[in-house]
């Protein structure tokens, strides 16, 4: 992973809600969720979830009013969740994220051959 933090990319995403940015966030949220499952570790499988669920709500809603935007919960509970995911950052070996990498890119190739 890069020298950005996922506490950097929060803050810019939270700052300026961006398409970059929802999928940085979302991306490291997918990478981390998997390589926990691999390592089977469950320590922050309920940050992950409520971060994921967070981001489902911005999602949502960018798709009914073509807008990118965070409201106060959903920003509240993405910081909430911030510290275990870098801690859950911290502890992934660099075998864990590239196996994560490639399961998360045969993913959304997969998911763009559907909606097209």
């Amino acid at each position: 992973m890069s020298k950005r933090t996922y506490y950097v990319d929060l803050v810019c995403f939270i700052s300026a809600p961006s398409e970059t940015g929802y999928n940085r966030l979302m991306r490291t949220l997918e990478l981390i969720t998997i390589a926990m499952a691999a390592r089977g570790i469950p320590d922050y499988d309920v940050q992950l979830r409520s971060a994921k669920r967070a981001m489902a709500g911005v999602f949502g809603r960018w798709q009914r009013t073509a807008r990118i935007t965070v409201l106060d919960l959903e920003a509240l509970t993405l910081r909430a969740a911030a510290p275990a995911i870098e801690e859950a950052i911290g502890r992934t070996r660099l075998d864990a994220f590239t196996a994560a990498h490639a399961l998360t890119k045969a993913a959304l190739a997969q998911d763009e051959a559907v909606e097209a």
